[in-house]
């Protein structure tokens, strides 16, 4: 490139004038210096530009892997949620299954084949069936000097207990001993006071449906 500007300016002193030649490489220099000048510009800018450009992509990459990480953590905490959900239904279930085919009459007819042996006789029997959200409770005229006793049978582990009030509304006897913790098949009572009586029947521990049966039955 040198040696070509070389001859170039030879040949130009031989052919033209010396002010000709003055004239024409002050433009060759002008030029020359304009071109570096907007070279220098260009490239000045392209540097400039290529950080920002690094700057901006590099932004745009945390973003997206900040989006990407919180839609994963949203999807995570939909999926503990889901699982959640299926575990209060699980639980629900547990604590509340649906009894199909409850045949309550069955449990007081075993109820009532045992009373001849125990001396007992039968007074009146109770059908449990359906959902125990609430308690179940009847009323039932005791008279003083008698004895009696409430038995109740049901599903394995179904916590049924049965609660014996007085004509005062106060607890006298129940199925469920919560000193400690055991629930027996019946209660019985030697009446003191002629009235009425309330008989609550319910689940102590969950909300299950009920299904079974129970007998009040008396003796003197």
């Amino acid at each position: 490139m040198a040696r070509f500007i070389i001859r170039a300016l030879l040949y130009l002193v031989l052919l033209f004038p010396t002010k000709i030649i003055f004239n024409i490489m002050k433009n060759i220099l002008i030029t020359l210096v304009f071109a570096f000048i907007v070279l220098g510009v260009g490239f000045a800018q392209n540097k400039n530009t290529q950080p920002q450009q690094n700057k901006t992509d590099q932004k745009s990459t945390v973003q997206k892997d900040n989006k990407t990480q919180q839609q994963e953590a949203k999807k995570q905490e939909e999926k503990k949620q889901e699982v959640k959900k299926e575990e209060k239904k699980e639980v629900k279930k547990e604590l509340n299954p649906r009894i199909e085919n409850c045949n309550p009459t069955g449990y007081v007819r075993d109820i009532t084949e045992t009373l001849k042996s125990s001396g007992y006789k039968f007074l009146r029997s109770y059908n449990l069936e359906g959902p125990s959200n609430k308690p179940i409770q009847h009323e039932y005229t005791l008279s003083k000097g008698t004895t009696y006793a409430i038995r109740i049978a049901s599903y394995v582990d179904s916590n049924l207990k049965v609660t014996l009030y007085d004509p005062e509304g106060r607890v006298i006897a129940s199925t469920y001993d919560s000193e400690n913790q055991k629930f027996y098949p019946s209660i019985e009572i030697l009446c003191h006071k002629t009235g009425v009586y309330k008989i609550s029947f319910e689940h102590h521990f969950n909300k299950r449906d009920f299904c079974g049966g129970a007998v009040l039955c008396f003796k003197r």
